[in-house]
């Protein structure tokens, strides 16, 4: 007799009792997040006003801006507003509950404790708990055992703690799932899912692209207009408008991406960089509270330098493409192919003039996954790196300094974490893992990776 839902049965029951320990762990991150940023953070600093991130609250300007339909305005300089506008388009909600309770917001003037946090922080820390999805069903597809997937779990948390509670960006999270849920489909075969999700990835963070050119290496080469037509077309509906109606500001935004160095973290890439703006001393005015009541006063103020990204992010771009056909070329196993993925990914720290904490957590997230699947030495070892890359990138220190001990431990947990043996030779000659013979093959690699049905006597 043939038990032909025998191995189906078994998926959903592993996928059910993942469900549950991540469901766990999404209300862990909001009830912990939400504790730190109103109590905890404020008693461990001895501050009265809540800790609260502060880029949030220009997402929630943006949502707004969406929520009344002003999106041709949604780029101009006084918002701040300078990546894809995906996480303000699903926090639109957000922002219109808000102002339908005429809840507080600390935009753009500061308050210690904005009442709107309260439904902001649960719903932005949730959308970026949306990545622990995929990486849960990328280490069930690598068999990771059942009891080292919890440890991973609880590690994940950790890691992308900091993003979200601490930072405010969740599209960064949500853009690295979507772009995981991809690179699933594109390497089953499925390229119109693929583009689709990709384009939802793009839409949050253009950090995506780096996986665009792995994707493409499961696509047929007849179909990659279609592909990119269709990842494109989301950003392309969204961005219409701002492009029309404040081109020059929305490009500017977009592209040049101005960030500080003095007050985030320059690297050596940084003489790269393109000056948008140099540092000055000047005068900024506020109301303040004196003996004579509330008084308008002038005070001297610096004014920190801004710069672009510079040629150096082509570089990464190179970078992925290059890995790209690597992918392409070789068609390694599913662990390779996730492990390209955080390198990859990587190269945005590698090549980044000015960076800021959060940016390395995409990588580490996959590096953990990738470890998961190796020996308990070097899934330890990899732990390590992403916690001492983790610890380290929140030191402000000279560029040489800072750059060359962030990127190492950012670097080490990737290789650490590298497949060994046959699984770094063609699927083809990978148990359990098929080729999908070329580009242009009309069998799909799900249909080569699905484990034979067990078959029991009769």
């Amino acid at each position: 007799m043939i038990r032909r839902g025998k191995i189906r049965t078994d998926d959903d029951a592993e996928r059910a009792h993942d469900l549950v320990f991540q469901v766990a762990a999404v209300a862990f991150l909001v009830a912990s997040g939400m504790a730190f940023g109103i109590w905890v953070g404020p008693a461990m600093f001895g501050t009265h006003a809540w800790m609260i991130p502060g880029d949030i609250w220009v997402t929630q300007r943006a949502a707004h801006i969406i929520a009344w339909g002003g999106e041709g305005i949604l780029y101009q300089h006084s918002y701040g507003y300078i990546t894809f506008p995906g996480a303000a388009v699903v926090l639109a909600p957000v922002a219109m509950l808000s102002s339908a309770l005429h809840l507080s917001e600390s935009f753009p003037f500061s308050l210690p404790h904005p009442t709107a946090w309260f439904i902001l922080g649960p719903s932005e820390i949730a959308l970026g708990s949306f990545v622990l999805f995929p990486l849960a069903a990328i280490a069930r597809r690598l068999d990771v055992p059942r009891a080292r997937r919890l440890v991973l779990l609880a590690l994940e948390v950790a890691v992308i703690w900091p993003a979200t509670v601490l930072w405010g960006h969740p599209e960064d999270l949500v853009a690295l799932g979507f772009g995981l849920y991809a690179l699933m489909r594109a390497r089953a075969g499925q390229w119109k899912k693929s583009a689709v999700l990709m384009g939802l990835a793009i839409l949050f963070q253009p950090l995506a692209v780096l996986l665009i050119p792995l994707a493409g290496a499961y696509i047929p080469w007849r179909k990659w207009l279609s592909a990119a037509s269709v990842a494109i077309a989301p950003s392309i509906l969204l961005l219409a408008t701002p492009l029309i109606h404040t081109f020059r500001t929305t490009l500017h935004n977009l592209v040049d991406q101005p960030t500080s160095p003095t007050v985030m973290h320059p690297t050596p890439w940084l003489a790269l960089a393109p000056v948008i703006r140099p540092g000055y001393t000047g005068l900024l005015g506020r109301w303040r509270k004196t003996g004579l009541g509330i008084t308008f006063v002038n005070h001297s103020t610096h004014f920190s330098a801004s710069v672009a990204g510079g040629p150096s992010r082509l570089f990464a771009i190179f970078g992925a493409v290059a890995i790209g056909l690597f992918v392409a070329r070789r068609r390694p196993s599913e662990p390779v192919l996730y492990w390209c993925a955080a390198l990859s990914l990587s190269l945005r720290c590698v090549f980044e003039s000015v960076t800021v904490e959060y940016y390395a957590i995409p990588t580490l997230a996959i590096a953990l996954v990738i470890g998961a699947n190796a020996s308990r030495v070097r899934f330890a070892l990899v732990a390590i790196s992403a916690s001492a890359c983790t610890v380290l990138s929140y030191f402000h220190l000279a560029p040489w300094a800072y750059y060359l001990p962030v990127t190492a431990t950012l670097l080490g947990a990737v290789l650490l974490g590298l497949p060994r043996g046959a699984e770094l030779m063609s699927a083809a000659g990978t148990a359990g893992h098929g080729d999908p013979g070329g580009i242009g093959s009309s069998r799909s690699v799900g249909e080569l990776d699905r484990k034979p049905v067990a078959v029991a006597p009769a």
